[in-house]
C-alpha cells in the first residue's frame, strides 16, 4: 500500500467510519481502538492508558461568566457585603481562568464535568544504540462546531469579545474594590455596561455545546493518519540512534488533557526528548506550516534550533513547501510539551495566508482533504526526523 493509500485509508476510517469523536465519548474510544489495531498490526506493542478528561472545552468558560453575572446582580443589590462577595467572586474567576489557561490545576478543572478517555502511544526502537528520542503526537478526538467558528468573520467578532470579557472583569473587579471604600452611583451604572460582553461570551459558551461534533477529517484525523502512516515506515525503516515514541492522545479539544497525562507518565522515561506535534494538516493548500510560537493568553515559543533546522530544510527542499507561522488565540498539545520543558516544534496546517480551512465547522469532512498536504507534510516531518537522528549524540 503506498503512504497516500494509508493516509487515505486512515482518514477515511477516523473521520467517516467513526465519524465525530467528541472527547470522552465512544467514538473517540473506537478511534483509540483503532489505532491500537493499526500499531499490533506492524508487530508493535501499544500501550492504552485511560485518564480523566474534561467533557467539555466551553464549560470554564460558561462557567466563569455566569459567576461573574452572579457576581454583578450581588453587586447591584448586596450594598457593602455584596460589592465584598463581588469582589471576591470575580478575583476567584480570573484567576482560575489565567490557570486554566495556561494548562495548570486550578478550581475551575476541579468541578468540571469528568469522563473517561485514553492516550494510545507505542514505541519504535532504533536500528543501533539509543542516544535520543522522538515523540510525535496527532490528537484522535474532534472539537463542537460553535458559532464562533462559523467563519473567519465570526472567528474575529469571538476573539474580540473575549479580550474585551477579560478587560471587563479587570475592570469590574476594580470597581467592586472601590465600592467597598467609596460609594459612586456612576459606577453601577458602568459595571451593567461592562457586563454586556461578559454576557455575550457566556451565551456563545453555553450555546457552543449544544451544536454538533466536528467530523474531524482535518483537525486532526490528518495528523493522527499521518503518526499512525509514520509508525508504519519507521516499522520498515527505523532510524539509526532515535528511538520514536508515536502518541495519538485523547481529550486535546477541552484542553489538552491527553497529552498532559501521557507525559506525566513518561516524563522520566523520556529524557530530553524532541517533541513533536501534528495537527490539523489537511487543509486545501495548506503547508507543511510549522510554529514559532503560540499564544492563547501566555505565549508558548517553539524551540529556536529546531525552527532553524527547519527552515533550512526547508530551504533546501522547496518542492515541499514548507514555511513558518505565528499561532494566536488558539493551542496545540505542544504547549503541553512546552511547558514540560521540551525541545518542541508543532506543525499547523495554516494555509499562505494565514487560515486552517474547516477548522471546527461541519463542513471538516473526508471530501474537503487535501492528501497531497498532508503527504507533503509528512516528507517533511520525515526529514526532520532523519536530520535529528544523524545529530543525535
Amino acid at each position: 500500500m503506498s503512504t497516500i493509500d494509508s493516509l487515505r485509508k486512515h482518514v477515511h476510517h477516523l473521520s467517516v467510519d467513526i465519524g465525530p469523536r467528541g472527547s470522552t465519548t465512544p467514538e473517540e474510544k473506537r478511534a483509540a481502538a483503532y489505532a491500537e489495531d493499526i500499531y499490533k498490526g506492524l508487530d508493535l506493542t501499544p500501550i492504552t492508558e485511560i485518564f480523566a478528561g474534561a467533557k467539555s472545552a466551553w464549560s470554564p468558560f460558561t462557567i466563569s461568566t455566569f459567576l461573574v453575572l452572579v457576581a454583578e446582580i450581588v453587586f447591584l443589590f448586596g450594598g457593602l457585603y455584596g460589592a465584598v462577595i463581588a469582589s471576591l467572586v470575580t478575583a476567584f474567576v480570573l484567576a482560575s481562568l489565567i490557570l486554566e489557561l495556561s494548562f495548570k490545576s486550578n478550581p475551575l478543572r476541579w468541578i468540571l464535568p469528568k469522563g473517561l478517555s485514553q492516550n494510545v502511544s507505542v514505541a519504535v526502537e532504533p536500528a543501533s544504540e539509543i542516544k535520543q528520542t522522538i515523540v510525535i503526537v496527532g490528537h484522535i478526538d474532534t472539537h463542537r462546531t460553535p458559532i464562533s467558528h462559523r467563519s473567519l468573520r465570526w472567528f474575529s467578532i469571538f476573539n474580540r469579545l473575549t479580550t474585551l470579557t477579560f478587560v471587563s472583569a479587570i475592570l469590574l473587579l476594580l470597581i467592586f474594590g472601590v465600592q467597598i471604600f467609596i460609594a459612586f452611583e456612576i459606577l453601577r451604572l458602568i459595571t451593567i455596561i461592562l457586563c454586556i460582553p461578559v454576557l455575550a461570551i457566556f451565551l456563545m459558551a453555553i450555546s457552543a455545546d449544544f451544536t454538533p461534533y466536528s467530523f474531524g477529517a482535518n483537525d486532526n484525523a490528518s495528523g493522527a493518519a499521518l503518526t499512525m502512516a509514520l509508525a508504519e515506515k519507521l516499522a520498515k525503516e527505523p532510524l539509526q540512534k532515535c528511538r520514536v515514541w508515536v502518541v495519538n492522545t485523547g481529550c486535546e479539544e477541552v484542553g489538552a488533557y491527553g497529552a498532559a497525562a501521557w507525559l506525566d507518565s513518561h516524563l522520566d522515561e523520556i529524557g530530553e526528548a524532541v517533541y513533536l506535534t501534528i495537527d490539523n494538516i489537511g487543509g486545501a493548500g495548506a503547508g507543511p506550516c510549522y510554529l514559532t510560537k503560540e499564544t492563547l493568553v501566555f505565549p508558548f515559543t517553539y524551540d529556536s534550533e529546531l525552527i532553524a533546522l527547519a527552515d533550512r530544510l526547508a530551504e533546501e527542499n522547496p518542492e515541499l513547501r514548507a514555511y513558518s507561522k505565528e499561532q494566536k488565540a488558539a493551542y496545540t498539545d505542544g504547549a503541553i510539551g512546552i511547558k514540560a520543558g521540551l525541545r518542541c516544534l508543532t506543525f499547523v496546517g495554516y494555509t499562505p495566508d494565514g487560515t486552517i480551512p474547516n477548522w471546527h465547522q461541519p463542513t471538516d469532512v473526508f471530501e474537503n482533504v487535501d492528501f497531497d498536504a498532508i503527504k507533503r507534510t509528512m516528507d517533511f516531518v520525515w526529514l526532520l526526523m532523519q536530520a535529528i537522528d544523524r545529530e543525535a549524540e
